[in-house]
């Protein structure tokens, strides 16, 4: 029997729509740098964690600049998964 994957969704379309421009800028610039090097699916995920990290940039950095965060707490937010 194949044990089941465990997956806390911490991303909303509701909050990807808060998004600081500044950082939506920022992530469209690096995806489009690296969708030259990656394949399709790298891009997908590394969308992904973009879109993790800004929602909890939103939630505990006040939607700060990606560029003026020093917060090093992200892997404890991702690993409790503060969002339902």
């Amino acid at each position: 029997m194949s044990r089941e994957t465990f997956r806390k969704v911490i991303t909303s379309p509701e909050l990807i729509e808060q998004i600081n421009p500044e950082n939506k800028i920022l992530m469209k610039k690096f995806l489009k740098h690296k969708n030259a090097k990656c394949s399709d699916s790298t891009i997908i995920g590394y969308t992904s964690d973009l879109n993790m990290y800004f929602c909890y940039n939103i939630i505990s950095n006040n939607n700060k600049s990606f560029i003026d965060t020093k917060n090093l707490s992200y892997q404890n937010f991702l690993i409790m998964g503060y969002l339902n």
